[in-house]
């Protein structure tokens, strides 16, 4: 053969290896990718059930239980959570084995990330006993970046780590700022990891041996996601432990400064600080973070010292107290130094436990939790209300620094406004908001709708995108939840619906929140894409439900107070500002209605005589107005007797004060007519009567029992219709919502139906699918 023959052949062989190795490499991704889909997937199965599983646990716990149920019912939704983190190792082990995980680089402040984590794993310590140290934190620059979320997954990772194998002493995190980035630690004083373990501590499904097994547990999955983490980011993970005496392990990660949008705010300075305080590092850890915002500081380490200091005259600007003191306690401490006139002006800060229930602080001037906050401690020493700060969820930006939209701004307030109102108990003066609910499945619209109708919300519920647009075109919602994954239109493109009619009919901007058993970073960015404004994963518990409304909806109400009189206009005024409510001002009507055109308000209290038009052409007036036509109007006047009384009820007033107005009743009306929209609206769900129950079914949620056959005999309905039609993609969307609901209603059999429907409608078997809903219609008719 010719040298041409061979070079060519060489060619050839070179050439059929490639497209071999191709061949072998796209097989590899496609598998790779299938892989990933299937457990994305599986991943949206299991949180779909455990929804409503984790969502009915804790309506139960808020009935009365005995201490065996309730007992019961906490082990069943300790270990429904541990299923979820469980879900989700397994879906970020996936992703990183596939190469899929994607980081981002925003800008976020990085201290107030490790506050977040701290405070929320700070109750747990507590429980324990443990003292969890955060140090360091204002060394490093206010803005780095990075990706905020998987920082925080890896600080969360090791910090829970160190509380679990930790049961008696301290766990610290802390951060310091180096020529190539940042350095976390995370230590503890615990059980510790012998050096064998120590060389395979990060590999996969690996659990070393702590002398402590069967008090803990978990999938051997954790330290190697927050390994394969810190690697993606860049940086690296060292441990150092001494069996018995605790652990450390350091992360080092390469984030770069970010600039600020604005300068920073300053820090309090220029007070003279007393720090009682018990512990040393904690005092040592206050010490030096007051120092370094330009603080006198003096510390202290008992109670009898901090007398023996105050009674020598050293009379600081503000005093932190350790709770746990003891002879004298704080309380009795302050009680002494009140007492005396030259300390009336120093502020007593208390330095309480996360678990502390605020019963007797009110003598105090704050109550800072530990970990201390940064920001706490600086509002307290500014003198003003503690508010932790908000950040966006998305991305973990300050919310001053997010460029995405955010929630309107509300009005200092407590939890709620209670204002006494004699025998008959308390009056809160609390905003109700009107809430669109968009789900297929009803079983997750009961758990919300429960939820919500607890704390005095109006629920409305559209069961896919379709019916959700019509009826976010049809009526002003304060919150709407979207579920994603829906037949006829899904919550993508209603979301992006929603929104084009908002700039269509010019209409406030509604907050939409994801509310969805999908948890993979793409679904999360094409959510956010559509023009939603949060994103939260199924199951969500009912504090997370109503969180919601604290954040995205203004809970204070707005009253608009109509009066020419000014003295009876301040009158009134005084009386809803003492309850917390924020007040809209008018002299006459004219003046009225263009304050309606301007802003919402919640409810009207109008006098009846004004100069212009009286107060029965203002109501006619506003009774026009598409947006205020539902708009609850109290009568103002100073006519007494039944006709006037009649007259107001006919014209439309929802409630009649008779002047000299007094306190109770002006707060009466308005709080009747805060729920009077619910109470109209909002009726409880229809609900056919009980049936005969021969199952074991908890006495507490019996009554939600007839709702739930009454939807499954509705699955009958729809299911033979869809079979008729051929729409069997439509019955295997109903078989994959039933396939997780039955078991807390006491059917557990509607699993195994669900399961069967959904994959007969896949494999097309029409005669399974009969059979099937004949079951199904034996047992919610004849349960």
């Amino acid at each position: 053969m010719s040298s041409d023959g061979c070079r060519i052949a060489e060619l050839e062989a070179e050439l059929s290896a490639l497209r071999a190795e191709n061949a072998a490499l796209q097989s590899s991704e496609q598998a790779s990718r299938a892989k990933s889909e299937f457990l994305a997937h599986i991943s949206h199965e299991l949180r779909t059930p455990l929804n409503a599983i984790i969502g009915m646990t804790d309506l139960a716990l808020d009935t009365r239980l005995d201490s065996k149920q309730r007992r019961f019912l906490e082990t069943v939704r300790l270990n429904s959570e541990a299923l979820l983190h469980l879900i989700s190792d397994i879906l970020d082990f996936s992703k990183i084995e596939a190469g899929q995980m994607e980081l981002e680089s925003v800008a976020f402040d990085l201290g107030s990330l490790v506050e977040d984590v701290a405070e929320a794993l700070g109750v747990p310590a507590a429980r324990k006993g443990l003292r969890l140290y955060v140090e360091s934190i204002d060394t490093v620059p206010p803005l780095l970046m990075g990706d905020p979320s998987r920082v925080r997954q890896v600080i969360t990772n090791l910090l829970g780590n160190a509380i679990k194998y930790t049961h008696a002493g301290h766990v610290a995190v802390s951060v310091i700022a180096t020529g190539a980035g940042v350095k976390l630690a995370v230590s503890d004083s615990g059980i510790g990891i012998a050096e064998e373990d120590r060389r395979r501590v990060f590999s996969r499904f690996v659990r070393v041996q702590t002398g402590d097994q069967g008090r803990t547990s978990g999938t051997g999955l954790g330290l190697s996601i927050t390994r394969s983490l810190v690697e993606l980011m860049g940086g690296t993970i060292e441990v150092e432990s001494t069996v018995g005496k605790g652990t450390t392990f350091t992360v080092s990660l390469p984030l770069a400064s970010a600039a600020l949008p604005s300068a920073p705010e300053a820090r309090p300075s220029g007070s003279t600080v007393l720090v009682a305080e018990q512990d040393a590092r904690s005092r040592a850890n206050l010490a030096a973070l007051l120092s370094s915002w330009g603080n006198r500081v003096t510390e202290v380490t008992s109670g009898p010292k901090l007398l023996s200091r105050l009674m020598q005259g050293d009379t600081p600007d503000v005093v932190l107290l350790d709770a746990g003191m003891r002879r004298p306690d704080p309380e009795s401490l302050v009680d002494v130094a009140r007492s005396d006139p030259s300390f009336r002006r120093v502020r007593f800060f208390l330095l309480a436990e996360s678990t502390r229930k605020a019963t007797a602080d009110e003598q105090f001037d704050a109550v800072l939790h530990r970990p201390v906050r940064r920001s706490a401690l600086a509002a307290a020493l500014r003198g003003g209300r503690l508010q932790r700060p908000e950040f966006d969820e998305r991305d973990n930006t300050p919310i001053e620094h997010a460029v995405r939209y955010t929630p309107p701004p509300t009005p200092p307030r407590r939890q709620t406004a209670p204002v006494a109102v004699g025998a008959s108990g308390w009056v809160t003066l609390r905003r109700h908001v009107n809430v669109l609910v968009v789900d297929d499945s009803p079983d997750n619209q009961l758990l919300v709708i429960e939820a919500f109708r607890g704390a005095g919300h109006r629920v409305v519920v559209a069961d896919n995108g379709q019916h959700g647009i019509e009826r976010a075109r049809a009526e002003v919602f304060d919150l709407i939840l979207m579920d994603v994954n829906m037949p006829v239109v899904d919550g993508i493109e209603a979301t992006a619906n929603i929104r084009s009619d908002e700039v269509l009919l010019k209409r406030q901007r509604v907050p939409v929140v994801a509310l969805t058993a999908h948890a993979t970073d793409n679904i999360r960015r094409r959510c956010f894409r559509s023009g939603m404004d949060d994103f939260v994963s199924k199951p969500v518990q009912r504090e997370r439900l109503l969180g919601l409304v604290d954040k995205w909806v203004r809970t204070v109400p707005r009253v608009l107070v109509l009066d020419d009189d000014a003295d009876g206009r301040h009158l009134l005024q005084e009386i809803l500002l003492a309850g917390e409510v924020e007040v809209v001002v008018a002299t006459t009507g004219r003046e009225a209605l263009q304050r309606l055109s301007e802003q919402v308000v919640d409810v009207a209290l109008v006098d009846l005589e004004l100069p212009d038009m009286d107060g029965f052409e203002v109501l006619e007036v506003i009774r026009s107005l598409p947006r205020d036509e539902a708009l609850p109007v109290v009568a103002v006047t100073g006519h007494v007797g039944p006709a006037i009384v009649e007259r107001c009820r006919e014209a439309g007033f929802c409630a009649h004060v008779g002047k000299p107005v007094s306190r109770l009743d002006v707060l009466r009306a308005v709080e009747k007519s805060l729920t009077l929209r619910v109470r109209e609206e909002s009726p409880a769900p229809k609900s056919t009567p009980p049936p005969r129950i021969t199952r074991d079914v908890d006495p507490d949620i019996a009554d939600l029992v007839p709702d739930f056959l009454a939807n499954r005999r509705a699955d009958v309905r729809r299911i033979r219709s869809h079979l008729r039609a051929g729409r069997l993609d439509d019955i295997r969307r109903i078989g994959h919502s039933m396939k997780g609901t039955g078991t807390p209603y006491g059917f557990p059999e509607l699993t195994r139906l669900g399961s069967e429907l959904e994959r007969a409608a896949m494999q097309g078997d029409t005669a399974l699918i009969r059979a099937l809903v004949d079951e199904l219609e034996a047992i919610v008719d004849d349960p």
